[in-house]
This record gives C-alpha cells, sequence and structure tokens, in this order.
C-alpha cells in the first residue's frame, strides 16, 4: 500500500462550546471547554492513521509546551514523525474555537506561522502528497509538481495567489472557491468539493456526480472538512472509484461531527469496515436515493491512547456495565467496567486516582485530580482540573 505525506499545518486548539455566539460586549457562559489538536495537514494525517493508511506529515512546530503535545499526539496515533521540525525560535501555531449549539456553526481565532519545513530526504518514497494551504508552499518551494513519483492532493478552503486546480491529481477546494467540478475534464485530475451538510459533488472527467451527507445529529463540525480530505486519499490509497471514495469520505466526515472535538475517537486505527447499501424509506429527506453508511465490525466501546493511561475515552454513549475497548497505539484489548453514563468523546478512569493526584492521557499528564476518582467513574471538569492550568499557576 502507498505511504502518504500530509504537508501543512499542526496546532494546538482550544475548543469552547456555547449555546450561542455573544453580542458586543455581552458574556456568556460556556458549556464545555476542552484542549485539541488541529490543522488541516494535521487532522487529514490522523485520519488517515486511524484508517489503516502508512502515513507521515511533515509541519513546524515550537519547542514549547504546545508543540511537545502536538509532537506527542501525532506519535499516539502512529503517524510517522521523522518530518517534523521542531524550532525553538518559534511559537507553535496556537487556535481557539468558540462553537455555537444553536447555529452549529465554529468561529475560529488562529495564532499561525508561514514557515515549511525541509524538503524530506526520501520524498520520492511516497506515492501520495496531500496538503493544504501552507503545504501549497512548501510544494513550490520544494520543486514538487503533478507527474513525478507521487500523486498530488489538496485541501484549500481560500483562493492563494498561485493556486491552479491542474498542478494536482486531486483537487478538493472548498465552496467558498468554485462549486463547479467541470475543470476535471480539462485538467485531466479528480476533482471533489464538499458542500458540509448538502453533501459533496465530484468529477473525473468523464463522470460527475453528487453524494449526500448521513443524516445525523450534529455536535459540531469543527474539522469535519480535514476528516474528509483524509478519508477521501485513504480511500483513493484503496484503490477505490471516485464515487466510492467521496461517499466513505462523506461517511467519515459525518461521523467526526457527532462530538464537539474534530478528533474525538470516531474510528478507531485499522478498524474492520464495509459499506452496507439500503433505500430510504418515504418521507425520509433521502426518499429515492441510494444511503449507505459505514458498518464498523467489532467497534470498541473506549479507546486508548497508550496502554500507559489512567483514563480512557468513550467511542460511544455509553451506559454502566462491563465495556470492551482498543489501545490505539499498541492496538492491544481491555475490558473495563464503567460506574456511570457517560457521553462520546469524554473521559472515565481506569485507576483510582488519589487528590491531586495525575490524569494521564496520551502517555503525559492532562490533569489532576481535584477529588478522590474511583476506578470506573465518569472524569470530568466536576472532579478534574487542567494540568496545563496548574503548572501555569505554579
Amino acid at each position: 500500500m502507498a505511504k502518504v505525506l500530509s504537508i501543512g499545518v499542526a496546532t494546538l486548539d482550544r475548543i469552547i462550546l456555547v449555546e450561542r455566539y455573544p453580542e458586543a460586549n455581552e458574556r456568556v457562559v460556556a458549556k464545555e471547554t476542552i484542549e485539541g489538536f488541529g490543522g488541516p495537514a494535521a487532522t487529514a494525517a490522523v485520519t488517515m492513521a486511524r484508517l489503516g493508511i502508512d502515513v507521515a506529515i511533515s509541519c513546524v512546530i515550537g519547542d514549547d509546551d504546545a508543540g511537545r503535545k502536538i509532537f506527542d499526539n501525532l506519535k499516539a496515533e502512529g503517524i510517522d514523525t521523522s518530518n517534523v521540525s521542531i524550532r525553538p525560535d518559534l511559537p507553535t501555531a496556537i487556535g481557539t474555537i468558540v462553537v455555537s449549539e444553536k447555529t452549529q456553526s465554529r468561529a475560529i481565532m488562529v495564532q499561525p506561522h508561514s514557515e515549511v519545513g525541509e524538503k524530506p530526504s526520501k520524498i520520492d518514497s511516497f506515492g501520495w502528497i496531500h496538503v493544504d494551504q501552507l503545504g501549497m508552499s512548501a510544494l513550490k518551494k520544494w520543486e514538487i509538481r503533478r507527474g513525478g513519483s507521487a500523486k498530488l492532493s489538496i485541501d484549500i478552503g481560500y483562493k492563494y495567489p498561485g493556486l491552479k486546480s491542474s498542478d494536482y491529481d486531486l483537487y478538493a477546494p472548498s465552496e467558498n472557491i468554485t462549486t463547479d467540478v467541470t475543470s476535471a475534464a480539462l485538467d485531466k485530475n479528480l476533482v471533489v468539493i464538499s458542500k458540509g451538510g448538502e453533501g459533496s459533488v465530484y468529477s473525473d472527467g468523464i463522470e460527475s456526480g453528487e453524494v449526500s451527507a448521513i443524516k445525523q445529529d450534529i455536535v459540531s463540525t469543527l474539522g469535519a472538512g480535514d476528516v474528509f480530505h483524509g478519508a477521501l486519499v485513504a480511500a483513493q490509497v484503496w484503490g477505490k472509484s471516485l464515487r466510492e471514495s467521496v461517499e466513505i469520505a462523506n461517511i467519515v466526515a459525518g461521523i467526526s461531527c457527532r462530538a464537539l472535538d474534530d478528533r474525538a475517537e470516531f474510528l478507531p486505527k485499522q478498524s474492520s469496515m464495509h459499506i452496507s447499501q439500503e433505500r430510504a424509506v418515504d418521507g425520509d429527506d433521502f426518499s429515492n436515493r441510494e444511503r449507505r453508511e459505514v458498518v464498523m465490525a467489532k467497534v470498541p466501546d473506549f479507546l486508548l491512547h497508550h496502554d500507559g493511561d489512567s483514563v480512557a475515552v468513550a467511542n460511544d454513549d455509553l451506559q454502566p456495565g462491563t465495556l470492551q475497548g482498543l489501545s490505539v497505539k499498541e492496538q492491544t484489548q481491555h475490558t473495563a467496567v464503567l460506574n456511570h453514563a457517560i457521553p462520546l468523546g469524554h473521559k472515565f478512569a481506569l485507576k483510582d486516582h488519589a487528590e491531586g493526584e495525575a490524569i494521564i492521557k496520551y502517555g503525559i499528564k492532562v490533569g489532576i485530580a481535584s477529588q478522590p476518582i474511583k476506578k470506573g467513574d465518569y472524569v470530568h471538569t466536576h472532579n478534574m482540573r487542567s494540568y496545563r492550568w496548574e503548572a501555569s499557576r505554579a
């Protein structure tokens, strides 16, 4: 199977859920605040890794706490980090995202940088190279062009100087740039445009079509486009047709919308996955259309990032009882007993924690127990303080 190199942005994000956006000079209460990982190239790489693709990333991070968290997370996801550049003179890119329940939208504030790393010494070993807007500049700097040893894919949200659809084997712009896929015939490439909740349109220059989005309750669409593009490239690596690739990407991206964090454990790495087909019933929004859903065989109830973590993450809304889990990094099986019902993407304890004891996730300290926590208990803001906040006070 071809190896993929993802080039571009990796960020540490603070994600805040509110019922609605505040007016000017108005105060609103946050319903939830979490720390997550973002960046189009990084999220696409994580998606590919969880789908079993051999993937590497080229990005630039600072030699700071944020950069170390990003690096550890990429390693934990099984991504090749040998092309990650760590710069002591550069702060890591930071994002703050406010998500509105009322409008199912998000407002994004970023503190970015425009640095790209050095050209990988084994660039010819990759079968695909996937880039975001920053990765596009890396290709130009490294003088990598379409027609070389790797197929080129781009996920681009806005028009940038020098952007040409013909430069890529898989051109995937947002609808902010265009909704026209007919350029595929002239450029002899694949064009896919995600239209969010409306689905996606595509063309390979011969066949054009549209695929509907999956129908589900949405918590947040944050990062869904990045997940979509990662799954799209993965399906191409598998050798799927363009239509099948878009269907798979729509499904995986839709699943990622079930939680506040776009990388909430929507799909364990190398899960057995197949596509089943059914007809929508009369009165459904998809009436008279083919509907496709992902069916994941033996999907675990919870996931660990490392075998040594002291908390696990719910892979679905969970009820009390005995659960079966999987370590994302080590691919080992685990059993746990849950004491309380918890929602998708939230944590529960795998061991007893004394007050003041560190809570471990991703193999690193992410929090401090603010009170005794029993094995199997729900772990959240009522019994845990952020380790990052505690460290800042020291």
